[in-house]
């Protein structure tokens, strides 16, 4: 364990995640119990616009009676493996393999999959997201397509762009087959020109074909669409930009491109965190 305590990148992805606290002690780092009713956890003083020299690690307890700082260690390296080494001396919940775990999960650096806990994110194979379009956009749609459109209508081609809570932003595009339309509205332009609207949308995306719910398992769940779910649970609320087809029996429209911040996301299911020990023969000889 004393490799990955004094991990530079397991060192860069914590700070990563207190930098991005708006407030002291707002991420509560490996919160688990130390005895009944009483819970520990590593926490930084200080917030994103704190120099790095007057920040402050600190292990907290957490119970009834409120939040008490057990000890202090710096904001740095030697620090953070400081602060593990004494969270893990006085947390009862895990063992030094599962604390392990936790710590390597942390080192992935992928907030999106695992959470302050260093447990992976998992969801239900009922999940889903859901896309609803906020506001009518314009379409290339000639009025002969229009009239060719049926009620046997699908949405082909989606790829929508987001913000995953990172620097970046996060691209997902699922199979046509995962999608399920729930309701479109759309007219034709009256003055004859090309132009078409799309005045209502909304379609829900699942881990896998929802006609096959039932032969499937969570474990087949992609993490593309965890990550997509997991955001949408937190802290999501509308997505960057859509583009997608709108196929019918009678003919398809491509490339329709929404545009920025027209359609509203909203996860349904669970979206937790699991979190699992293999190795249940774990030798407590072993330091490594």
């Amino acid at each position: 364990m004393e490799e990955t305590l004094n991990s530079e990148r397991l060192r860069d992805e914590v700070f990563y995640r207190f930098s991005q606290q708006g407030e002291s002690k707002l991420i509560h780092l490996l919160r688990l119990e130390a005895k009944p009713e009483h819970q520990v956890a590593i926490c930084m003083i200080g917030d994103c616009d704190t120099a790095d020299s007057d920040r402050r690690l600190v292990v907290t307890e957490f119970s009834a009676n409120g939040e008490r700082d057990l000890k202090e260690f710096p904001f740095s390296g030697k620090g953070l493996a400081d602060a593990f080494r004494h969270h893990f001396e006085i947390q009862t919940e895990d063992s030094q393999e599962a604390y392990l775990t936790r710590l390597l999960n942390l080192e992935s650096g992928d907030t999106s999959l695992v959470d302050d806990k260093g447990s992976r994110v998992e969801c239900e194979i009922t999940a889903f997201v859901e896309l609803e379009l906020k506001d009518r956009f314009d379409i290339d749609l000639p009025p002969a397509k229009a009239r060719k459109l049926s009620n046997e209508i699908s949405i082909v081609d989606l790829s929508l762009t987001y913000d995953d809570g990172s620097d970046n932003y996060e691209s997902f595009s699922p199979s046509d087959e995962h999608i399920q339309l729930r309701k479109v509205e759309f007219c034709a332009a009256q003055d004859g020109s090309e132009n078409g609207r799309i005045t209502g949308l909304l379609f829900r995306i699942y881990p896998c074909n929802p006609s096959l719910l039932s032969s499937i398992s969570e474990d087949d769940i992609d993490d593309d669409f965890k990550r997509l779910h997991s955001c949408a649970s937190r802290f999501l609320d509308e997505v960057m930009s859509v583009e997608f087809g709108i196929r019918s029996l009678d003919c398809l429209i491509e490339g329709i491109d929404s545009g920025s911040d027209v359609f509203s996301i909203s996860a349904s299911g669970s979206s937790g965190s699991t979190f699992e020990d293999e190795d249940e023969d774990w030798d407590e000889d072993d330091e490594d």
